[in-house]
């Protein structure tokens, strides 16, 4: 038998899933999320020594993600089991790189998103 939702329980519902898909979001742009910033410090880290100008690139994209972050929960963000599981799945991805595809990876990671 199925049963049929009434048209407040059909708002409520979609306004929790409108909550769920939105990310936190600060005055200046997104929330600066700990994984997201574990992913790109290891391909800066993976990146630096290859090739400068992605490095580069990067290095600024990274500023800006962290801007207006205090240095506290920034160390406290870096010491998270999110931002290691972030760092570490994206060291893991980069070693399988071939070496002709490096500056791809690298310029890959610069991208706006």
């Amino acid at each position: 038998m199925h049963r049929r939702f009434g048209p407040s329980l059909r708002a409520v519902l979609a306004g929790c899933v409108l909550v769920a898909l939105q990310a936190p979001v600060r005055a200046d742009g997104p929330a600066l999320d700990p994984r997201t910033l574990g992913v790109n410090e290891s391909l800066l880290h993976y990146c630096e020594p290859l090739d400068a100008a992605d490095a580069a690139r990067l290095r600024e994209k990274i500023k800006q993600m962290v801007k207006g972050t205090s240095d506290a929960k920034l160390a406290a963000m870096r010491a998270s089991a999110e931002y290691r599981k972030g760092y570490d799945a994206e060291t893991q991805f980069v070693a399988l790189f071939d070496e002709h595809n490096v500056r791809r990876a690298c310029s890959g990671g610069v991208r706006a998103k």
